[in-house]
């Protein structure tokens, strides 16, 4: 946030705080106190914005380790299913493999 923005506001609200006390005309009260409004406003406005695009990259860093999170399991499940496979295929090798020994020792 800009600096000025932030001394900005910190001035007009001295110069409220000034107001107290003093003996100002209805007119000057309100000037004084508008500016302080308006300037309090500007800084709100500045903290909401910034208050919004920050809940944005949570979300979408939430949103990201969600994806990732189904990519893992996806590809765990995968890998599971080429394991199964290559045993399979393994077991299926030794087979063969034991029947031309035994055909060898015929």
């Amino acid at each position: 946030m800009s600096e000025n923005l932030i001394d900005q506001l910190e001035d007009n609200l001295k110069d409220c705080v000034n107001c107290i006390g003093k003996k100002l005309g209805e007119e000057d009260l309100k000037v004084v106190t508008d500016k302080f409004i308006e300037c309090s406003q500007r800084v709100e406005d500045y903290f909401l914005k910034y208050g919004i695009t920050q809940n944005k990259v949570k979300n979408i860093t939430y949103g990201d380790v969600a994806q990732l999170k189904d990519e893992l399991e996806r590809k765990e499940l995968l890998l599971k299913r080429n394991l199964d496979k290559l045993t399979e295929y393994q077991s299926t090798l030794d087979q063969l493999h034991q029947q031309d020994l035994t055909k060898w020792k015929e």
